[in-house]
């Protein structure tokens, strides 16, 4: 999908294309952030510094913060010995070096430190080589290290646990971001994999470099591929890609470790080839006939807009199996809500079986619209805001598949007048009554008319950039005082002009407007 990182449509081309695989960079095993347990809270990630001791085992023990007094809250100071034996230690960023305060909490007993951000920063790991630490350390963000603070204050004999083989993996931060261009109202990227490794230098004979990016992530997707195919030739091309998706792992976060990574930027999940040759069954949009449900970009005036999505699933299996269906939204909102059968669905062997899935959308809930093309383009915050987005999980007989959606509203409003026409006073005045009959909340200007355009046939696909086909042209004029543009009163013209088809992000037009001041028609 290209290397232009976490911004709105950034991925590229031939990706687009609907039967392509689009793929997303995502971390390479060795880079996993290990997973913190701590009683009383949910598990989350950490950042293992590199230059302390990579553990071989899994640390478990009381947690306790600086000296449990509340002194030497970032262990920039040493302890007594053996005070911390057996204990696994919160500390605080500080000023001192990590490595400092990490070797001061092994040298009296601690048996791995975390070390807490005390700020927004993302995590990170440099070397750090001046201090001889005999413990592994685990960085945490700012929200967990006081989640965990706030549980000693009310549990002093908490436990965590760190688990060297319990894990998340993440997306790259170059790898870029969808969702697929608005027309195509497709999922993009699809699919992400590991794209860090080494390659062999062409006309070097035995030599090697590091080779990373999307491009690497690729080969590994065309791998997969081809196993897929080597044990079932039989799949079409769009059960193959149904097959990689639908079992891919979607716990995939952010490179800080701060969420869970949105489908725009990883897409269905990591690939996971052992368990898509395994798993005898595929799922994928009717219409479509692709793995991901993609609801595209849409204008909700209405309170309630409703979608409905036909799901194929089939069985490759000879036996028959029996499937719970359940929904998953990463961020908790009630502006939209996925509706599923009420049952379970059973599908027999060497069959396929097809149910009804509902977008519901609460026109008057959604956020306001943030997004723009221009000087907020490239601003990912603002699509994190816009966009919702989860997964339709199937779950039974001893296999689970998922299919990723995702939908990008527009609360917007619906302009109506009761009249077509305009009836002019003596005077030479008249008003028009407007009703917004929308959700959303619309700022307009009056124009005068100056020329129509008819509606032109669209080209076909492929058929390269196509025409701006202008619909109307405007003008309305604001007067200026003396002084700004003259020493005399003036004036300003401002133009409007609309296309018959809607402006889109990757297709912007520019207008230029000339001016035949002489009259001479040229």
């Amino acid at each position: 999908v290209g290397n232009l990182g976490n911004r709105p449509y950034a991925t590229g081309t031939p990706a687009g294309a609907i039967s392509a695989i689009a793929v997303a960079q995502t971390s390479m095993p060795s880079e996993s952030l290990p997973i913190i347990q701590v009683e009383g809270q949910s598990q989350f990630p950490s950042k293992f510094q590199q230059w302390s001791i990579v553990p071989t085992t899994t640390h478990s023990g009381k947690i306790q913060y600086g000296d449990g007094k509340g002194n030497n809250l970032d262990a920039c100071r040493t302890f007594e010995p053996n005070e911390l034996t057996g204990l696994i230690l919160l500390v605080d960023r500080g000023t001192c070096p990590l490595a400092q305060k990490v070797k001061n909490i092994g040298d009296a007993g601690g048996i791995a430190a975390l070390l807490g951000l005390v700020d927004d920063s993302r995590l990170f790991s440099r070397q750090e080589s001046t201090w001889s630490v005999s413990i592994p350390a685990y960085m945490i963000q700012q929200d967990h290290s006081e989640a965990t603070k706030a549980i000693l204050a009310s549990n002093s004999e908490a436990r965590c646990t760190i688990d060297p083989a319990e894990s998340i993996h993440f997306i790259s931060p170059t790898s870029s971001r969808g969702p697929g261009h608005e027309e195509a109202a497709s999922i993009k990227p699809e699919l992400g994999a590991p794209g860090q490794s080494k390659s062999a230098i062409s006309g070097s004979g035995t030599t090697t470099g590091s080779f990373s990016g999307t491009s690497g992530s690729s080969p590994m997707v065309a791998g997969a591929v081809a196993l897929l195919l080597e044990s079932n030739p039989n799949l079409t091309p769009a059960e193959v890609k149904a097959r990689l998706m639908n079992t891919a792992s979607r716990y995939i976060w952010m490179n800080d470790g701060s969420e869970l990574a949105p489908i725009s930027l990883m897409g269905s999940g990591e690939l996971r080839i052992d368990v898509a040759v395994t798993t005898p069954l595929a799922a994928w949009d009717k219409e479509t006939q692709q793995a991901g449900l993609s609801f595209g970009f849409l204008d909700v005036s209405e309170e309630l807009k409703e979608i409905t999505k036909t799901i194929v699933v089939k069985n490759y299996d000879t036996n028959p199996v029996s499937l719970e269906l359940s929904s998953e939204i990463r961020a908790v909102t009630s502006a939209v809500e996925m509706v599923l059968p009420p049952t379970l669905i059973r599908v027999d062997g060497k069959s396929t079986f097809e149910f009804d899935v509902v977008l519901r959308i609460h026109g008057d809930r959604l956020k306001g619209n943030f997004m723009n093309s221009g000087e907020g383009a490239t601003d990912s915050s603002t699509l994190d805001e816009n966009e919702y987005d989860g997964h339709i999980v199937l779950n039974g007989s001893g296999y689970e598949i998922h299919l990723p959606w995702h939908v990008l509203p527009r609360k917007a409003a619906k302009i109506v007048t009761p009249i077509d026409s305009l009836i002019f006073d003596e005077d030479g005045n008249a008003s028009v009554e407007l009703i917004n009959e929308g959700v959303g909340i619309v700022q307009m200007r009056a124009f005068s008319l100056i020329q129509l355009s008819k509606d032109k046939p669209e080209g076909g696909r492929g058929d390269g950039q196509p025409t701006p086909d202008l619909r109307a042209m405007g003008v309305t004029t604001y007067p200026v005082e003396a002084g700004y543009c003259s020493d005399n009163e003036s004036f300003v013209w401002a133009f409007a002009i609309t296309t018959w088809e809607r402006q889109q992000l990757l297709l912007s037009v520019g207008v230029e407007i000339l001016f035949d001041i002489d009259r001479d028609g040229e």
